[in-house]
C-alpha cells in the first residue's frame, strides 16, 4: 500500500474513535446530569435547635436537652430556634418529640413559674371538678382526652315526687389536667380526685353550680368525634314508668290463748 493510503486509512481510523468517545461522553453527561452551575452547588445549611429527646409539656430547657444540627436554609421551619441560648431556661407550653426543632413561639419566658394559665386560650377557664374511681371513668381520662359532663341533680317529677334527673350538662370539654399532671403523654391509667376542664366563663358557672348541688360523672369521648349527642335527660322515676305491678302485701294473724292472757302475732 502506498504511503498517502496508510496515511488517509490511519487518518479515518482516529476520527472514528474520535467520534465514538465523543458519543460516550456525552452519553455519561446526559446520564448522570450536569456535573457543574448554580443548580448543582451545594444546598446552603444553617444551625437549628433540636431536642435531644423527648420534653413533656412544663419541661425547663436545660443544656443537656438541646443540640444544634445542620438544616437546609431552603427547608428551614419558620420560628425554629437557632441559637440554644434563646431557649435553655424556658418552659414547654406542648410536648416536644427528640430530634424535633424547638420553637420561641411555643415556649414561655424563663420566669413563668405557674405553667397552667400558660396553656389556657384567652376568653377560656381552667375549672377543676370532683371526681372519683367511677365518675373519672377508673382513671382513663388523661391530659388532652375530651369528655362529655354529665350532671346528675335532684328535682321534682310533674307528680311532685322528690327524685333525680340525669342529663348531659356539656359536650366536648377538653380534660386539661388530672390531680396535677398535665403531661398529655402519660398513657398509665391515674386515679385521681380532680379533673381540670377548660371551659368558657358562662360553663364555669354552670358546672361550679352543678358540682354544689348534685354530682358530676364524665363520659369519655372518641378523639375524632365532635358531634353533638342530642341526648335528652332522663328522670329516676322514668327507669319504672313501664313497670306497673304493685305489691300485695297480705297479713296474717293468729290468737294464742294462755290461760288468763291472749296473745295476737302477726306475720
Amino acid at each position: 500500500m502506498k504511503r498517502p493510503a496508510v496515511f488517509a486509512a490511519g487518518a479515518l481510523v482516529l476520527a472514528v474513535l474520535t467520534a465514538l468517545m465523543a458519543r460516550n461522553y456525552v452519553s455519561r453527561l446526559a446520564t448522570a446530569g450536569p456535573t457543574s452551575g448554580p443548580a448543582n452547588m451545594p444546598a446552603a445549611i444553617a444551625q437549628v435547635v433540636v431536642a435531644t429527646e423527648d420534653l413533656a409539656l412544663g419541661t425547663v430547657i436545660e443544656d443537656k436537652h438541646v443540640r444544634l444540627v445542620g438544616w437546609p436554609v431552603d427547608s428551614m421551619p419558620p420560628g425554629a430556634a437557632t441559637d440554644p441560648k434563646a431557649v435553655v431556661g424556658r418552659v414547654t407550653l406542648a410536648a416536644v418529640f427528640a430530634h424535633e426543632p424547638l420553637f420561641t413561639q411555643r415556649l414561655a419566658g424563663p420566669d413563668a413559674h405557674a405553667l397552667l394559665p400558660l396553656v389556657i386560650p384567652p376568653g377560656m377557664r381552667a375549672v377543676s371538678v370532683p371526681v372519683n374511681k367511677v365518675t373519672g371513668i377508673s382513671g382513663f381520662v388523661s391530659p388532652g382526652t375530651r369528655v362529655d359532663v354529665i350532671a346528675l341533680l335532684p328535682v321534682r317529677a310533674e307528680n311532685g315526687q322528690a327524685t333525680r334527673r340525669a342529663f348531659t350538662l356539656l359536650e366536648d370539654v377538653k380534660v386539661l389536667a388530672v390531680a396535677q399532671s398535665t403531661d398529655a403523654r402519660e398513657t398509665k391509667p391515674t386515679l385521681a380526685d380532680t379533673v381540670t376542664l377548660l371551659v368558657s366563663p358562662e360553663d364555669a358557672h354552670r358546672l361550679a353550680l352543678a358540682s354544689t348541688e348534685g354530682t358530676l360523672q364524665l363520659s369519655l369521648r372518641n378523639f375524632g368525634d365532635a358531634d353533638a349527642a342530642n341526648a335528652s335527660g332522663v328522670l329516676a322515676t322514668d327507669l319504672t314508668a313501664g313497670d306497673t305491678q304493685v305489691a300485695e302485701t297480705k297479713t296474717s294473724q293468729v290468737e294464742l290463748i294462755r290461760g288468763p292472757d291472749r296473745l295476737i302475732e302477726r306475720f
